[in-house]
């Protein structure tokens, strides 16, 4: 039995109310006070079980607890040393708490200066609107013009007319007083479908009559050209395949060109029976619209290539289709010359 847990006369447990509560004997030795008194018995004095230290029941004093134990140096270091960690640990994580808040109080200052600079932008978009950074005369026909703006090198490119020939005008996006043109004294239809390429060459494709055309700008230096049989109506460069070139013609064709071998067409697909007027091709897609119907043309078969075609609902006719990254939106215009605008992500989702 553990030292102070009972008496060392019977073993048993002291309490603390009845006959064997505990008792100190003038040694400092530790009983319970029925057994004490049976050691007593009718004796004034009796002499210490323990230690023989004789001791008179005058000296006897009760001692007010159910338990008493004796600690040793080692107990004490041991409580001491875990005093110590706790108080280490609760420490630091004050510590933390501390850092913690001022963190967030330094974001909620961010936040306010962030929340002010937003609302100070927004003030600012309506007089910002308002201005007009510089307007282009244009002294050329600008029917069914085309613009495009090469973000790369700076440059705006315009299709018109001059003296009834088909003309491309460019800019320099830091100073519009300054302009050169290119006339195309050959030619008298438009120039359809002027696109900028996707690799940062600077180049443009378009249509010209029956002329397929890739332009470098800087220059007006005809980098490419192919003559068909019947008028190009519609261009794109393929931004996963460098080396092609699709145009979309008025019998409803779409011819693929490859830079490579620049003296015929490496295929051609049957798309509509009228004019092509929109096309966009990414990797092994080809997708496109006429007025009365949008298109799909898978190239990945040794075949005439998988086309699905989508007829536009009746009363609407498709005006235009944009292409960008596998997304499509497609422009239908009603017969009360009302507007839809439809968006898809896949070419398989669209109907």
């Amino acid at each position: 039995m553990d030292e102070g847990s009972g008496c060392p006369i019977c073993f048993g447990e002291f309490t603390t109310s009845s006959d064997h509560k505990i008792v100190s004997m003038k040694c400092g030795h530790l009983f319970g006070h029925s057994c004490l008194m049976s050691w007593f018995g009718s004796k004034k004095k009796a002499m210490c079980p323990i230690c023989t230290i004789q001791s008179t029941k005058s000296q006897l004093r009760i001692i007010f607890a159910s338990k008493v134990v004796a600690l040793g140096s080692e107990k004490e270091r041991e409580l001491v040393d875990k005093y110590v960690t706790e108080l280490s640990h609760k420490n630091s994580i004050i510590r933390e708490n501390q850092e913690l808040k001022a963190q967030i109080d330094c974001l909620k200052l961010e936040l306010k200066q962030a929340q002010s600079k937003k609302e100070e932008f927004n003030n600012s978009q309506p007089v910002l609107h308002k201005q007009l950074f510089k307007r282009i005369r244009i002294d050329f026909e600008s029917k069914n013009s085309c613009m495009i703006f090469d973000e790369v090198h700076h440059l705006l490119i315009i299709s018109c007319k001059r003296n009834e020939n088909p003309t491309l005008i460019k800019y320099g996006s830091l100073d519009f007083d300054v302009f050169s043109f290119k006339i195309y004294d050959d030619c008298t239809g438009f120039i359809k479908s002027l696109k900028l390429s996707p690799f940062g060459d600077g180049l443009i494709v378009f249509g010209l009559d029956k002329t397929l055309y890739l332009v470098n700008p800087y220059n007006f230096c005809t980098v490419f050209s192919f003559d068909l049989t019947e008028k190009v109506t519609s261009t794109s460069f393929n931004k996963d395949k460098r080396n092609y070139l699709f145009c979309g013609t008025e019998r409803g064709y779409i011819y693929l060109f490859d830079l490579d071998d620049p003296y015929t067409f490496l295929n051609r697909y049957s798309a509509s029976n009228v004019a092509i007027h929109s096309l966009h091709c990414e990797g092994e897609h080809i997708s496109g619209a006429s007025v009365y119907e949008t298109f799909n043309i898978y190239t990945g078969l040794n075949v005439e290539g998988l086309i699905c075609n989508r007829t536009c609902e009746a009363g609407y006719i498709c005006t235009n289709m944009y292409g960008y990254d596998h997304k499509y939106m497609f422009t239908f215009r009603a017969k009360d010359r009302s507007v839809i605008h439809y968006i898809c992500e896949e070419p398989n989702d669209w109907g």
